[in-house]
């Protein structure tokens, strides 16, 4: 099966957020951060509230309750922003540039301005479908990046995958409706 398409920075960003949300050590760093904050400011509005300062106590109380609920969306921009510094200091060459990939049981041939690369079919781990993305994972912590909007085809290219990852007896994992969490 051969595919054309072209890269762009936001699929380059939703791959690197897909996998910081299944990082375990990003979950727990972005967990202790949530909890850490809001039991401090608990614990001074415990504090204020015990010694009769109400209003400082409601307050901490107050901050307490924010933080909990709006570190995510913290953490999402602060994240964001990180991540597309990396893609736009190592990626940005990529952008636009037509990827010409083979498909095959048993490899994956891609041609890029110039550059090509081959890689067998053993070194695939796993398979992940997003809404916009197609992600196939290799042993060395690489991945192929398929992006559904500039490809035709899409459904014959799954419908591959599929068949490829029950063939290696990978998982194939359909996340259709992932967010960042």
């Amino acid at each position: 099966m051969n595919l054309e398409y072209t890269l762009t920075e936001q699929d380059f960003l939703d791959y690197q957020m897909y996998s910081a949300t299944k990082s375990d050590r990003i979950n727990k760093k972005r967990q202790r951060s949530r909890m850490g904050m809001s039991l401090l400011y608990l614990a001074f509005g415990v504090f204020f509230l015990a010694t009769q300062s109400y209003a400082f106590g409601a307050v901490f109380m107050g901050l307490a309750i924010i933080w909990f609920f709006a570190r995510p969306m913290l953490d999402k921009k602060r994240y964001e922003k990180h991540f597309l510094g990396f893609i736009n200091e190592h990626y940005k060459d990529s952008f636009g540039r037509k990827v010409i990939l083979e498909l095959t049981d048993d490899y994956i041939f891609a041609k890029e301005a110039g550059m090509e690369s081959k890689v067998s079919t053993e070194e695939l781990v796993e398979v992940n479908e997003l809404k916009n993305l197609i992600l196939i994972k290799l042993k060395k912590g690489q991945a192929v990046l398929l992006p559904k909007h500039s490809m035709e085809g899409s459904e014959l290219l799954i419908a591959k995958l599929k068949e490829l990852a029950q063939h290696l007896n990978i998982p194939y994992t359909e996340e259709l409706d992932w967010k960042w969490r």
